[in-house]
């Protein structure tokens, strides 16, 4: 029987949340008008002036009055690329970047071919967005790359990047984007370009290029430090004529780098190549931004005259995560497209999406109709950057209560991802992609796109001017209508609100709430400064105190461990009491515990488990890879996806589990001194020391300051080696199998049986053979004497070899075990490749053959000599009569004997106390093969002389060293 009053009650409901989401989209298009008209403070300059304030706990927006507070959408004020003289600014800047190209071609009688955008979180995800997608279109005319990243090793990539591109490094253009030219990475990032840029132009005058690089840092430092405290920001670059003895810049260079034998026409030059190839994204205000005063009050630009670097402006309205026009116009001067059509096809779709007729505020308005908490953005491979970018520019915005998580999913990875998404209506899918998502299993929202293959250059960039309007109004379509949700929920209403009055009330709640400010980003890096200013000032005290934070034991630091040294053992840290987890990882097998406890208990609290990794380059990209295809949801990278989504998770702690890994090399890369642009903490600290201290922060605003707000995390440091990120991958596969109760062949398996006693010995037993595999990978140079080097390292490969092979045994006929079959024979395999290279296989009898001349040990004895340190000779005897010859030469070399199987039997063997290691086990034909081609080389084979040497033999000889 029909429950009616039930069904009239469910209705009713359904009726109220129809009702509540049209009047919250009528309160939305107030509060949509209200950030898009101008600021007017009325002559109250105070007013005014708190307009600018929109930092953490500030009051205003970060905006100057006479601009709307939302620029990317707005059509009157003083900025905004489609306010008034929006569009003169955007295409003169567009025609200022290609005459900058043109004249750079021109000047050096080439083209630039290689182009650099340096910026963090939204000066990089749209650039590297549109990067991508030009690069599979047109990859002839140059590569265009933005670079983020921390602790890469930038004079090694880019050089590389030339070598493929046959270009020379006059041939690099430069754009730093910064709009206060004063955030930290991107400042880091270029200074590294900067210097290797230095160098290698130096190379060209014929001068020592390290020393000259240095010179020209050590001369900025001195201008803008004194006794150590920087300049104030305007005065900064500015050449002191009392301290100097001179107000010029490139003579006080000159000066410092007489020794050199450099004249200052050839550093003028230097710096006409390296500044003249460079084109700033910044606000062109010496007080607010460092890099226009390096060239204003340094007087460069005089200077240098047409080898000064080109500017283009920005906007104070137009943040990051909203500057895909800014991005955009780099790839129209480029390649030279036509900048007014992009412009007009931008301002067509925004003045749609003020109407309210565009897919964007479709898209916008399901996502909270329906209220959804997770958003797949399945895109083509070729666009995930641009996925990335949406990825940064909603979760940025969107973390107010209401907010949905949105995460980019490679179109090739869906199928890995889409158990995430199925068969839940709370969870919408954006298919950008050709792939055919089922709308029976999923709430998917198919978005129309053009097929991109058969776009030329201009016609991608018109779908560029689509893509950026639709995404960038998804984003502020949620925005206004969580911001008049919060209005009502604190008793007002969209009309209460005066933007021009940051004191009213209503004011207040739309600031705190405004999704164009990104107050948990510079909450977080606050972390960061407090240390690194702590830092500087024990360096001052106690020089070397920067070193020993980082490399130091707890004797050295204070009774601080070192980073490296936490991370050589592996320090796990977490604020969640009740899993009871190990503050080291000792082996492979805990920090799968780790994972799959860590992911259980975010699974049991509906949580999001969220790796942040703190690792550079395609190292992190193939990491991040594995993890998605094996099927963690959400992986992020540190310090980039800092910008992207961590505020999100700062702002809603309760929603998320992060497990944050920083990867700590053992040699980092060497710090630069500060030279007055990347701020003063930072002076002389290593990139990578910085990553690690990224990390560290984010796990502490994380955990204390944001713990009574649900912040929970996990924090582990670890060494960057090969042989760690392969145990990170498996450790994943392992916990992710034992959850699910899977095992490699996608069998179900009982839980409770997954981790049996053979099991958890063959783990033990991989995870004992891949530490020892990175020891024996290990210099050592600390060892003197080259048998004694060898000695070292081989012992650890055996080691490896063995416990693999342990692993094999442990396992022999056991069902259900052939993913840690896969990975011991895998390991057997890494180890016999490695150590093929590394030693070299040479015949008893052709050592005892020159004994007739006299001279046939002394010869052996010589030529060993002349062998590489880290290479190992093994001596071979057929038999026990000739190993017994050699048996004196085994202080240099390693001795091992062919014996078949019925020698095995000889008491003579046992008697010269032959280890079982040492004895290759080959029979007749094997034997005789094996001989005939080791005596025809007089001087030895190496075993990777496939060719020669049979992989039995190779590997026989290998595992016995």
């Amino acid at each position: 029987m029909l429950d009616r009053g039930r069904i009239k009650e469910e209705e009713a409901g359904e009726m109220r949340i129809v009702v509540n989401n049209v009047k919250e989209k009528q309160g939305a298009a107030v509060v949509a008008v209200k950030l898009a008209t101008p600021l007017n403070a009325n002559g109250n300059s105070s007013m005014a002036a708190s307009f600018l304030r929109g930092g953490y706990g500030q009051e205003g927006y970060g905006v100057a009055e006479k601009a709307s507070i939302h620029g990317s959408f707005a059509l009157d004020g003083k900025q905004g690329y489609y306010a008034e003289g929006g569009k003169e600014a955007f295409l003169s800047t567009v025609n200022s970047m290609r005459k900058f190209f043109e004249r750079r071609a021109e000047r050096l009688g080439k083209p630039i071919k290689y182009v650099i955008k340096t910026g963090i979180g939204g000066q990089h995800t749209p650039f590297q967005g549109i990067a991508d997608a030009f690069q599979v279109i047109d990859a002839r005319t140059g590569k265009v790359v933005g670079e983020y990243e921390l602790g890469k090793n930038f004079e090694v990539s880019m050089a590389s990047v030339l070598r493929d591109l046959k270009a020379d490094w006059d041939q690099v253009a430069v754009i730093p984007s910064s709009k206060s030219g004063s955030t930290d990475e991107t400042m880091m990032v270029f200074v590294e370009i900067f210097y290797a840029l230095l160098k290698n132009q130096a190379i060209k005058e014929g001068i020592d290029e390290s020393r000259f690089a240095d010179t020209v840092l050590a001369t900025l430092h001195e201008v803008n430090f004194i006794n150590g405290k920087e300049q104030p920001g305007k005065d900064l670059f500015k050449v002191d004529m009392d301290r100097f003895g001179t107000d010029n810049l490139i003579t006080l260079i000159a000066k410092n780098a007489e020794s050199l034998g450099i004249s200052r026409a050839q550093i003028k030059g230097i710096f006409g190549r390296v500044l003249g190839n460079m084109f700033f994204e910044t606000t062109d205000r010496v007080d607010q931004s460092r890099l226009s005063a390096f060239i204003r009050n340094s007087g460069l630009d005089t200077e240098l005259g047409e080898d000064a670097p080109g500017f283009g402006a920005m906007f104070d309205n137009v943040g990051g995560r909203w500057t895909g026009d800014l991005h955009m116009m780099t790839f129209l001067a480029y390649h030279g497209l036509d900048a007014e059509r992009y412009w007009e096809i931008r301002r067509e779709g925004i003045a749609k999406f003020r109407e309210g007729s565009h897919a964007a505020n479709i898209i916008g308005n399901k996502i909270l109709d329906e209220g959804v908490t997770d958003i797949a953005l399945v895109v083509p491979d070729e666009f995930f950057w641009f996925g990335k970018s949406n990825e940064q520019n909603f979760n940025e915005s969107i973390w107010q209560s209401g907010f949905a998580n949105l995460v980019a999913i490679r179109q090739s990875q869906w199928d890995a991802q889409k158990k995430h998404y199925a068969d839940d209506p709370r969870k919408l899918v954006i298919n950008m992609s050709n792939l055919p998502i089922s709308a029976d299993s999923f709430n998917v929202f198919k978005f129309d796109t053009p097929d991109f293959s058969k776009l030329d250059n201009q016609g991608l960039a018109d779908a560029f001017a689509e893509l950026f309007t639709a995404f960038y109004g998804i984003t502020t379509t949620v925005g206004d209508r969580l911001i008049d949700r919060a209005l009502k929920e604190a008793g007002y209403t969209a009309d209460d609100v005066d933007l021009n009055d940051v004191n009213n009330p209503a004011t207040k709640i739309v600031q705190q709430n405004l999704y164009v400010r990104q107050p948990y980003v510079e909450f977080g890096k606050g972390f960061l400064e407090a240390g690194l200013k702590a830092l500087q000032e024990r360096e001052a005290a106690k020089p070397g105190a920067i070193n020993k934070a980082f490399e130091g034991t707890e004797e050295e630091n204070e009774g601080k461990k070192g980073i490296k040294q936490l991370a050589r053992e592996k320090t796990l840290e977490t604020n969640i009491e009740s899993l009871n987890l190990p503050s080291n990882i000792a082996n492979l097998n805990e920090l799968a515990g780790v994972i799959r406890e860590a992911r259980e208990f975010a699974k049991t609290k509906g949580r999001k488990f969220v790796p942040l990794i703190y690792l550079e380059g395609d190292r992190f990209y193939d990491l991040r890879d594995y993890l998605i295809s094996a099927g963690i949801e959400w992986v992020m990278q540190g310090t980039g996806d800092q910008h992207i989504s961590y505020q999100q998770v700062l702002a809603q702690p309760q929603k998320y589990l992060p497990f944050i890994i920083s990867f700590v090399p053992e040699k980092a890369l060497p710090g630069k001194l500060a030279i007055g642009f990347a701020k003063g903490y930072l002076n002389n600290v290593s990139p990578h020391m910085v990553r690690d201290l990224f990390a560290d922060a984010s796990y502490r605003a994380l955990t204390e300051s944001r713990k009574d707000q649900g912040g929970l995390g996990l924090f582990l440091r670890i060494i960057d080696s090969d042989a760690n990120i392969d145990i990170l991958k498996k450790a994943t596969d392992i916990a992710i199998k034992l959850s699910e109760g899977v095992d490699s062949f996608g069998e179900t398996v009982l839980l409770e049986n997954a981790m049996g006693a053979e099991r958890t010995q063959a783990i033990a037993a991989l995870q004992n053979g891949d530490e020892l595999l990175k020891i024996a990978r290990e210099p050592r140079e600390h060892i003197s004497g080259r048998k004694e080097k060898t000695e070292a390292m081989f012992k650890y490969y055996r080691g490896a070899m063995v416990a693999y092979q342990k692993a094999l045994n442990i396992i022999e006929g056991k069902n259900g075990l052939g993913d840690i079959e896969t990975q011991a024979e895998a390991g057997i395999g890494r180890v016999t490749n490695e150590v093929k290279n590394k030693i070299i296989a040479i015949a008893a009898v052709n050592i005892l053959h020159k004994i007739g001349d006299g001279n046939g040990k002394e010869w052996f004895r010589e030529w060993i000599a002349k062998q590489p340190d880290n290479v190992a000779v093994v001596i071979i005897a057929a038999n026990i009569e000739e190993y017994k010859e050699v048996t004196d030469l085994q202080d240099v070399a390693y001795l091992q004997l062919v014996a078949l199987p019925a020698d095995l039997a000889n008491s003579d063997i046992s008697k010269a106390g032959i280890q079982d290691y040492q004895i290759l086990k080959l029979n007749t034909e094997e034997r005789n093969a094996f001989f005939f081609n080791l005596e025809v080389y007089k001087e030895g084979v190496n075993l990777g002389t496939r060719h020669l040497l049979d992989e039995k033999t190779v590997r026989a000889i290998a595992s016995g060293v």
